[in-house]
């Protein structure tokens, strides 16, 4: 950064790897901008105007999802599980503050180490609380490992599980009669999803990975999650125009309101404002039938 004299950094990934260098480069003035990672430490304007997210804020999800519990469950009796990190416990406190006088209806919580091989031990103790709502906050193959898991057990809560693990690569293997229902709050498209095969954007996208990456699975929602946080900074720097200084460059893309990326479902556009970098702040709820997901409404974390 410093020998290279760069412009700014973008579109870095990992939560601890962002975290060990933000203050660096914040304390030198240097655009951090689009981490990709859900934690709310990357939302702190305050502290860190000089760093911007590119994923839904872990504790704005949990908010939203906590009022959306709150105002269509009044008398759930919850069970929650979440990994023992940083991501988890944001979304745990969001997840409590979105729930507000009826966090105390969370009768039984379990937490696991992103090091374990199975969360199976924390599943049979959360069936057994006899809870009707599950929020299934694990994230990559404990979501594939959970759902199967509760299924086994014959334990049929409204599940839920987060953005980040509403993917059919991840649900796809815990089977269809364990999958088909559970509900998410989610902003992105699944690429891989028939309903999106004749969307121009995806269309573009897929021509793309095919010429230069064509060992890239199509199905993959990471693949073009990148692909729309490049088309995104793209516009931020055209945006610029002439006047390419980092400050410029920090304030465009702390202004986003009423963006929009091929990612993005229909309809759900980038909220990220001076005051408050979160990126989303308005989630779909949709249901998952048949390895694919159907909207149902919009659910706003307020």
């Amino acid at each position: 950064m410093e020998s290279e004299n760069v412009l700014g950094m973008m579109g870095s990934v990992g939560t601890a790897s962002q975290a060990a260098v933000q203050k660096y480069l914040n304390g030198r003035k240097v655009p951090q901008l689009l981490v990709s990672s859900a934690a709310s430490r990357f939302n702190q304007p305050k502290v860190f105007p000089w760093t911007t997210p590119n994923s839904g804020d872990f504790q704005v999800e949990g908010r939203a999802m906590g009022r959306h519990i709150a105002a269509t469950r009044p008398d759930a009796k919850i069970a929650l599980i979440y990994p023992a990190d940083e991501l988890g416990r944001d979304f745990v406190r969001g997840l409590k503050a979105g729930l507000g006088d009826r966090a105390g209806q969370i009768v039984t919580e379990e937490t696991y180490e992103t090091s374990s091989p199975t969360v199976d031990s924390q599943l049979v103790k959360l069936a057994a609380s006899g809870a009707d709502v599950f929020v299934n906050g694990t994230i990559g193959k404990f979501t594939s490992q959970s759902v199967r898991k509760a299924h086994e057990l014959g334990w049929k809560p409204e599940q839920y599980v987060t953005t980040a693990s509403a993917s059919v690569s991840l649900l796809k293997p815990a089977g269809v009669e364990a999958s088909n229902g559970i509900l998410a709050l989610r902003y992105m498209r699944s690429v891989g999803s028939p309903q999106w095969a004749d969307d121009p954007a995806v269309k573009d996208y897929q021509a793309l990975r095919a010429e230069f990456l064509p060992n890239v699975d199509p199905d993959d929602n990471t693949g073009f999650y990148g692909y729309s946080s490049a088309i995104l900074m793209h516009r931020i720097l055209e945006k610029c125009g002439d006047d390419l200084t980092r400050d410029n460059l920090l304030k465009v893309a702390t202004d986003l309101r009423g963006w929009t990326v091929p990612v993005n479902l229909p309809g759900i556009t980038l909220a990220t404002r001076p005051d408050d970098y979160a990126i989303y702040r308005t989630y779909r709820l949709s249901r998952y039938e048949n390895n694919d997901w159907v909207g149902i409404q919009d659910v706003s974390a307020g």
